[in-house]
């Protein structure tokens, strides 16, 4: 797949969100993390779906300079699974809506709030 440079200066104000089907994350940790360390995407979030993986193999993934801020696993059967990592430099608050899942029906880990502050004009002290 060829993907196309980003202008960063067009990006500036933008929230990036970078999501994929990788039908089993455990084989692609490498590839993805080439993907997103390129200077063609840079995401603030980074989706994952169909990780295939349970809770403890998905808090073993790491992609530097990602935190994990979210996952969901299957728990009765195999494949499944959402997760979302944030750059470490986000602040965020997940939004509790496990009360919804329903496995192999309504798979989410969850949704994200953040905050962005937009200043257009410099601070003076």
């Amino acid at each position: 797949m060829e993907l196309k440079r980003l202008d960063k200066s067009k990006t500036m104000n933008n929230i990036i969100l970078y999501h994929q089907n990788v039908q089993s994350l455990n084989n692609k940790t490498d590839e993805l993390s080439v993907i997103l360390h390129t200077n063609y995407i840079g995401p603030h979030f980074v989706c994952f779906s169909e990780h295939h993986l349970k809770e403890t193999e998905l808090s073993k993934i790491s992609f530097d300079g990602y935190t994990l801020a979210s996952g969901y696993c299957r728990e009765n059967s195999l494949g499944g699974g959402v997760c979302i990592f944030k750059k470490k430099n986000l602040a965020y608050q997940i939004i509790d809506l496990s009360k919804y899942y329903c496995e192999k029906v309504l798979e989410m880990c969850c949704q994200v709030s953040i905050k962005i502050l937009k200043i257009n004009h410099p601070l003076r002290i």
